[in-house]
Parts: C-alpha cells; structure tokens; sequence
C-alpha cells in the first residue's frame, strides 16, 4: 500500500503541469478516489479515500461523506456506511433498469461530486456454472470452479463479483468447552460438557470478492465463453472439506470503464476493497460539481447483474484430503493447570474420562473450529443441518 501511495503521488506530481492539484477534500488534504459500480437490481458498495500529496508521508485516507445514488425521475437510494470508515453500501434491489443513474457525493466543506449519468451497459446470460476435478495418476487432485456465458446482444465485457460460503470442522470434535470465569469456587475457571447439540466442532466462513475482476469476449469471434476459470482448489482445501457455496454476480460494463478498470488492476497489481486509481492515463467519470477544476480519480459503471449459485458438497465429489494435523497431541490436564494451559499454551478441553476421572485438553487448533477464522454462526439457508 506505501508503494502504491508513492507511485501515486509521483504521477501527481508528474501531471500537476496539466491538472491543477486541489488541496482540500473533506478536511484530508487530497484528491477523491471513488470505487464502485452502480449496481442496478443489487446491493451497490462504494469507497472513497483521498490520494495523499507527495511528500505528505501518508497513505490514502479513506474520507466520510453523505453519498446517493438518484435516477434520472429524482428518485434517491440513500447511502449506507458499511463495517470500514469510507465504505458505503446502497440497496438497489427493485429498481428501474430501464433508467439512467448517477452517483453523487457530498463531502465536508460543501463540496460536492457526481458521475455521470448512464443506463445499465449491455447484457449477459449465465449459461452454466459447475465445476471440474482435476485429476492425475488416479487420484484427485482438485477442483475448478467455472462459468459459461453469452451475450445476445453484442457486450463483450464484463465484470463479476462473488461470495464464497463454506462449511468445515475441528480436527477432532470435543465433548467441553472451557468457561474462564473466576470464581471462589473455580479459582481457576470451569470445564463445561456441551449439551443440547452445542459444540465446537462445525464452523462458517465467509469470503467476498477482492480486487478487480473481469472477463472480455473481445478477441473471442464470438460474444461467449465457455468454461472460464474462476477458482481452483487444491484438495487439501478447507473450502472444500463439506459443504461449499458459490453466489456470483456478473454484469456488463461499457469500454470505457472496462479500460479503465483493466488499467488500474494492470499497473496497480492490488488486491484489496479500496484502490487508488493511476491519473497518468486513464480519466474516470466523476467531477467535481462545486470546482469542475479539480481532478477526481474513479469510474462508476451503471451495469445490472446476472446471478448464479452452485453448491459443491463433499459427499458428492469426494475430493477432500484433511492436511496432516502435526503434532497433534492431547493430555490429561488438572484442574490447577485449566487456566495456564488456556492462556499460555491456548489449549482447550477435549474430551472427559470420567472413568478415570480426567479432562484431557488438545491445542486449540485441534479441537476448536473458531480457531481458523469461522464462527458459529450457520446461515439461515444452509442446507446441511449441522449446527
């Protein structure tokens, strides 16, 4: 991100000859970034931050606004702050594709931004989404998850997006979790046995779509294609370990934001939720409606998604390998020793003995789904009723 910070203030200060540099967004010194896609018929998502400077010894700050977006019939769809500072969601779901849309800002010291405006770009229709193992020397060594798509009316580019949810379990499955609370009774906490399908053993994970992700027909012959690698997982993979599920959305863009975006992935090379466009190039389409001198560094697409949802489950593919647990161990633990080893060692109970009255604990990695990331939290519509 420092990098990226850098080469971004040289190529201000490279340009600075031809576009005047505005010294002041929302009190934070820099130009706007904006990042998103007006999203029409789904959740639209929006970033901004400042490009800082050169010499200012910082990175881009992410700037808070009040941010719509409107249709051309006045109708407004009120930005939502998302879980970052500078992330912004705006719900979509029902509206007009028909329409023009535009993108609008409002920041600190009255300044006001908007893109703009422009109909939903082209169409597509998702043919097929599945996957492929890979296989060689009998065995199985992963999987490819990939689409099929067209377009019927001559759009060759596309963008997509995607979340992942997977479901997947401890090493072994304990039958007691441990309560830390210190009590006069338990000076050194308490060791619980779950009851009522309680456990540690079944987790969630949930992972959305980073980066720029895009797809073209272009050099194709044909406005179509078949089988394109989205994802490949290796066996051993987690994703894969019991149940999967893919919701993908692709939509069109027009070929001014697909060369812009395609511009910023190539010479930015990141991959996160925010990034910091190159000005040296590529102009967005936003400008400033308070100062039409300052720069403003983004482009917003108007497109509406296609969607599709696979779900790969284990029991089907019989793909999973579960990596080799090294150094898995457990050991009969007193109850002197309950808080040492949850602290020092982050063991946990593992199973009780009672014939030999002993509570045996394993490092958390084995016997903890939460562990790895996951949590607890089953999505409502999972079908495996593991809980």
């Amino acid at each position: 991100m420092r990098k990226i910070a850098l080469f971004l203030a040289l190529a201000l200060c490279a340009v600075s000859c031809i576009y005047p540099y505005n010294a002041e967004v929302g009190g934070t010194g820099g130009n706007l970034v904006v990042e998103g896609d007006i999203v029409v018929g789904s959740m639209s998502n929006f970033a901004l931050s400042s490009l800082m400077p050169l010499g200012s010894n910082g990175s881009p700050q992410p700037v808070e606004a009040e941010l719509w977006v409107e249709d051309i019939n006045g109708a407004h769809y009120e930005g939502v702050p998302g879980e970052k500072k500078g992330e912004y969601d705006v719900n979509l779901h029902g509206a007009d594709t028909s329409l023009e849309y535009r993108l609008c800002i409002k920041v600190a010291g009255g300044r006001d931004y908007c893109s703009a405006w422009a109909k939903p770009s082209g169409s597509c229709v998702i043919d097929k989404l599945d996957y492929f193992i890979n296989e060689s020397d009998g065995r199985k060594q992963g999987l490819y998850v990939r689409m099929s798509m067209h377009s019927e009316d001559g759009t060759q580019h596309f963008r997509y997006r995607y979340v992942e949810t997977w479901e997947y379990t401890s090493y072994w499955r304990a039958d007691s979790y441990y309560d830390p609370e210190i009590t006069e009774d338990s000076p050194n906490g308490t060791v619980v046995m779950f009851s009522n399908g309680e456990n540690n053993y079944y987790c969630w994970k949930t992972a959305s779509s980073r980066g720029i992700n895009l797809a073209t027909t272009e050099t194709m012959g044909v406005n179509r294609l078949d089988d394109y690698p989205l994802f490949y997982y290796e066996a051993t993979n987690d994703k894969m370990s019991r149940l999967y599920r893919l919701d993908l959305e692709v939509y069109p863009v027009s070929i001014e934001s697909y060369r812009y975006l395609e511009h910023i992935r190539d010479v930015s090379n990141y991959d996160g939720s925010l990034f910091a466009p190159i000005p040296s190039e590529v102009r967005g389409n936003l400008r400033c409606v308070t100062d039409d001198d300052e720069i403003v560094y983004g482009y917003v697409g108007t497109s509406s998604p296609q969607k599709a949802r696979i779900y790969i489950d284990n029991g089907v593919t019989m793909l999973y390998v579960r990596p080799e647990m090294r150094d898995a161990e457990y050991e009969a633990v007193a109850p002197e020793d309950w808080l040492l080893y949850y602290t020092s060692r982050n063991w946990r109970p593992y199973y009780n003995d009672l014939m030999a009255g002993e509570c045996n604990w394993a490092p958390a990695r084995c016997v903890d789904c939460t562990y790895y990331g996951g949590t607890k939290n089953r999505p409502a519509d999972w079908p495996n009723q593991d809980k």
